[in-house]
Order: structure tokens, then sequence, then C-alpha cells
């Protein structure tokens, strides 16, 4: 849920809605004493009422604000000088899994970049978000609770509207929506279908919950004896199943991941969702967008989260071209081409089995065409088409090459090219907009040690798993072209886990939309039947709105 959608603006009195629904009063000085005292008795009353002071009245406004301040417990004082704003989260439960950051006012210049906050002092509220300056800390946001609901004071000029205050608007918004009673300090027990092998995706969700505040590990089932007995020993915590039906019959259980292969997400998601539980699930999500249409129903109708874990959304190579883009830097991005892969032979578990995985394409195409759309700004392509190869590697059944091409309303155009057989590798990312291009290059992930009984060890992990080389060449008229070395942007660690906690908890945005996530089904089954066809291009037809 986004703040728009949560919060609304009113600017008069009459604006207050009739339920006692968030509301920011974007203009407090056109509102009276009589008008102060009616937003009063709507946060009594259960509401929240948010009110701007970063702005300093005028002469004839100072006795409106002298009154919104007093509803807010807080005094204001003079403004602050100019500077960047350090946001430092006091602790709270809406503050979790806020960092203390900079706020990032993107390619603005950077005098730009300094903000004239007000310094608000609580006297009868408490400080939520605070800024260090000149060796005091000043509040920039503050609740008091009233009532049944509660006022909130924010001391950020812009925040509503400046895309670079997202913390600032995440708090308030989780304020606003009074999500910190006790559900949100309850930690969700997650069950794991599928642990699978050491160091694989159920171990991992495991590991997360060890560091993700508001998740604990409840259950894990697993139908390989063996693998169970791993996992019972690294996480003792949780309790052993050997089917799925006995893991969803445990009360502790609020939150199932489903971590099998491909070919039983779609059945084991169905299950889960009948069963009331919230679902988590490995990519793919399913096969079909018909696949994928009934699922988000299902769920739908049953009043719980389905979610799918595309955790490469968080790779930093891809978050820092995913900023440069919102930046305007590159201008109108017009094409798009990703690629993985090497000459190599492929690995000889179910990725490889096109019965199991469902093909080539699904394996990191899920990945990879997701960030296309995601950096199209979610757009689908209208026409698909694919060739594959199978010429090398006839000991398992998936194609040894795969390449697809996508073409979008507005003329824009994506490919991605995933392949076992091209011994020398292509640049993970290129990226070409009207202003500049980016590069992404992969760079080799090894580990090199000595030791006195083996001597020398090279260890290679990977090529995919570290993040690419990123180059920006930006073009100036009269000039030329400018190179940059583009630094990755790492998010925190298990960054979807905590997403999915604070959705589920605090009412914050679903961390995957599996809206966006059938439109990546819906490409990979198109691809599918275009190679199939030999690269007949493939019109994608998208769900009309009422599905």
């Amino acid at each position: 849920m986004s703040h728009r959608q949560t919060l609304q603006p009113v600017a008069q009195p009459a604006g207050l809605p009739e339920e006692c629904g968030p509301v920011v009063v974007t203009r407090p000085a056109a509102w009276g004493p009589t008008e102060i005292a009616r937003a009063r008795r709507y946060a009594e009353a259960g509401g929240a009422v948010v009110v701007p002071v970063a702005d300093r009245p005028s002469s004839d406004e100072a006795g409106v604000m002298a009154g919104w301040l007093d509803l807010l417990g807080v005094t204001r004082g003079p403004d602050l000088p100019a500077a960047e704003v350090v946001v430092e989260p006091v602790p709270h439960t809406v503050t979790r899994n806020i960092v203390p950051t900079v706020l990032d006012l993107g390619s603005a210049p950077h005098d730009a970049r300094r903000l004239r906050t007000a310094a608000m002092t609580t006297v009868e509220a408490i400080p939520v978000l605070t800024t260090p300056l000149g060796l005091q800390d000043h509040t920039l946001v503050s609740e008091r609770p009233m009532g049944s609901g509660r006022v909130v004071g924010v001391a950020v000029p812009g925040w509503l509207d400046l895309p670079a205050v997202h913390a600032v608007r995440r708090v308030v918004d989780r304020l606003a929506r009074q999500a910190y009673d006790s559900a949100a300090t309850t930690s969700l027990g997650l069950g794991i279908v599928g642990y699978g092998q050491h160091g694989g995706m159920g171990w991992l969700h495991g590991r997360a919950c060890g560091e993700v505040e508001g998740l604990h590990l409840a259950a894990i089932a697993e139908l390989d004896q063996h693998r169970l007995s791993d996992a019972s020993e690294r996480f003792p915590e949780a309790s052993p199943h050997t089917r799925i039906e006995s893991l969803l019959a445990d009360d502790s259980v609020d939150v199932v991941v489903v971590a099998t292969p491909p070919s039983t997400h779609y059945e084991l998601t169905c299950r889960v969702i009948e069963a009331g539980r919230h679902v988590v699930v490995e990519k793919p999500l399913c096969f079909t967008a018909a696949e994928a249409d009934d699922l988000i129903g299902r769920a739908a109708s049953a009043g719980v989260t389905l979610t799918v874990h595309q955790n490469r959304r968080w790779d930093a190579d891809y978050r820092a071209i995913s900023r440069l883009i919102r930046s305007g830097r590159l201008g109108e991005v017009f094409n798009i081409e990703t690629f993985v892969g090497s000459f190599e032979h492929p690995c000889t578990l179910w990725h490889s089995d096109r019965e199991v995985s469902g093909g080539r394409l699904y394996d990191w195409g899920a990945h990879l065409i997701d960030q296309i759309l995601q950096l199209f700004g979610g757009a689908a392509p209208t026409v698909v088409a694919a060739t594959g190869h199978k010429r090398v590697w006839h000991d398992v059944t998936n194609l040894d090459q795969v390449r697809v091409r996508m073409r979008f309303a507005d003329g824009r155009e994506a490919e991605f090219l995933d392949s076992d057989v091209l011994a020398v590798r292509r640049p993970k990312y290129l990226v070409q907009g009207t202003r500049g291009t980016v590069v992404g290059e992969y760079q080799p992930v090894v580990e090199e040690r000595v030791t006195a009984d083996h001597g020398y060890q090279l260890t290679e992990h990977h090529h995919a798993e570290g993040p690419a080389r990123l180059r920006f060449a930006e073009h100036h008229t009269g000039w030329g072209l400018q190179d940059t070395v583009v630094p990755g942007l790492p998010a925190a660690s298990f960054p979807f886990h905590r997403a999915l906690a604070d959705h589920l908890q605090l009412g914050d945005a679903v961390p995957v939309d599996p809206a966006g996530v059938r439109t990546v089904i819906a490409v990979l089954e198109a691809a599918t039947v275009s190679a199939r066809d030999g690269g007949r291009p493939v019109e994608l037809v998208e769900p009309s709105g009422d599905q």
C-alpha cells in the first residue's frame, strides 16, 4: 500500500472524511481554533491527523499555528540552517527496518540537496525520527497519542511530494495507519516447504528468520530424511515434518515458503492458500499466466498475502541501474539487453530438466526478464519472439541456448540471452537511453588461499553471484562522452524478508506484487511457445481489469 493510497491530503476543515481515516492537513494556517478542536475530536475518535510544521507562519498565521503546535504537543524554534538532513530513527515499532540515512534528493545540484528544517522540540509528544545538527538532536517526526487515535507532526519541508524522503513518508504512513498494535510486535512463524540441500533456498529462508525482526522459523517440511535431519540440526527451533499436510496443521505457522522445484509450485501454493496461510513462492511462481491468475484470485478470495521471492530485485548492480534511470541521467530508456551464461556443462540437478524446471527460460529468465520489465516501469511487451538451440549438451533436456526478444507498444525493445555454449561472455547489462548508456560487465568471483596441507587453492563461484562492474557513458553536447564507474547500491541483509514482515505486521506494501510477476510468467510462457515454433512472434495479451 503506497503512501498516497493511505493518506488523504486535506487543505480545508471541510476536507475531514466522515470516517476516521488518516489525513494530512496540507494548509494548517487555513484552519481556525474551532476547526483545530474538531481535528482533536477526530483524532480522539480513532483518526490520525498529520500536520506539517516546516513552513514558518506569517504574523497573521502565528496564532493558528500556535494552536496546532499545542495540539501536536511540540514547540517550534527558529529554522535550522540549510543542511544535508541525516534521518535517525528513535526506537519504536514504526521505525523498524529504518536505518540512519541522508535524505537523497537524487540528481539535484549539491546546494539543492540541503533542506531547511524546522527546529521542532517535543513537549507532550514523543520523537520518532530525529536529525543531528550542531551536536544536538532535532525532531523531524513526532507522535502524540490522543484518545484512540494520534496526531503527527512533520518538520521536513515538501515531505509529501519529494521522492527523496522515502524514510520519512514510510514512518509517517505507519503512524497514520496506527500500525503498531500487538499484532505488529508478535513474531510471525515461518514454515518452509522443501528445505533442499544445505546452502539452498530453504537454508537461506531459515537464516533470514534469525536476523529479521518479526519472523521466526517455526517448521520445516522435507521429504528427504537426510535433508530433514540436516535442517533439524541447523535449525533445532523448527518442528520437522515429512508432509506438507502436517506442516499446515501446525498452528505456529503463519507464513509458508514454497521452496520446492518449480513443477510443484502451483499445486502446493493452492494448498497453502486453501489452508488460510500467507504464502511466499520461490521463482518462478508457476508455468503459465492462467495459473498465475488463478493463484492471485485464490489468494484475494482467501484474504491472504501471495508474494514471490524475486530476490534479484535487491541486487546491488540492478539497484544502481534502476537509480540511474529514475534520476533521469540516462534520458528515455529505449533498449535493454541482459545476458547470463558461458561455455560449460549445465548443472545436473533439476534446474536442467525441462519437465521439472519448466525449461531453460524459467531459471535465470525469471530473474533477468523480471528486471527488464521493472526497469521499463512494469510495462508488458506486446510481442515476444524467442529462438533456441540444442547442439552440445544432450544429457540434459533443457536447451543449450535461448534468446528472447521483446517489443513494447511504444517502440521500446529488450533482449535476454541465456547460453551454455558462449565461450566469450557478453555483458550482463546493456541499457541504452537518449542521454547515455550503461554497460555491466561480469567479474570473476574467486577465492585464493595457500594452506600447509594443500598448498595453493582456487575456488571459483558462479559468475552471476557477484555484482557486475557498471560503466555509465553520458553524452554532453559540444563536449562528447563522459565515462563514469558506477558503484553498486547494496541493500540491507535479507531485504525481501524484512519487507515481508513489515507488510504483514505494519501494513507496508507487499515485497513483490504477484501481478507484476504474472507479466513475467506470461513472457516466459510466450517465449517458450515461440522457441518451440521456430521463433514465431507471439502477441502478449494482458488480463482485463476485471480479472
